[in-house]
């Protein structure tokens, strides 16, 4: 019944087992608890951050990519919750590369709380940046991006222009 009340509603586990849904949330959350206390949180060495969009608003994720695991769901994608979430980073040193989109938050935050950090943008954000239309193709030089004219390789690898 435990397993069932992490893989279903509460209301679901309920009806299926004849308890109380209150009854079935108390194992949940003490199931949970325990789980707690025996889980391990790593700074991961390769961090992402992208943005879901849920509940009508955008929530800022993290993931550890190497382990491809979730670290976190923001409460909103904002750069002060960012960067503070980042700021709490145990050994925040150990994150060595950042992969997310573009938006410009969130490399702001980046930048100011893990200064150590290569950022890299992701391959679906840039192929998905520069075929939307209107904007740059892949192999053409983008003259209108923030920190000057880049080119955009085949492979998806945004490089500087020469």
């Amino acid at each position: 019944m435990e397993k069932e009340s992490f893989n279903h509603p509460y209301t679901f586990v309920a009806a299926q087992t004849g308890l109380d849904e209150k009854t079935v949330r108390d194992i949940f959350n003490a199931r949970a608890e325990f789980l707690g206390r025996w889980h391990r949180f790593e700074t991961p060495r390769i961090l992402g951050i992208d943005e879901l969009y849920l509940n009508k608003r955008y929530r800022c994720i993290l993931t550890n990519i190497e382990e491809r695991t979730l670290l976190d769901l923001l409460a909103t994608r904002r750069q002060d919750v960012v960067t503070n979430y980042l700021m709490k980073l145990k050994d925040r040193q150990k994150v060595e590369i950042v992969s997310m989109d573009m938006w410009n938050p969130y490399r702001a935050a980046v930048k100011a709380v893990l200064p150590q950090a290569r950022i890299v943008v992701d391959k679906f954000h840039v192929v998905r940046h520069h075929t939307a239309p209107g904007r740059s193709r892949p192999g053409r030089v983008d003259s209108h991006h923030p920190e000057g004219p880049r080119t955009i390789t085949v492979k998806g690898a945004v490089t500087p222009s020469r």
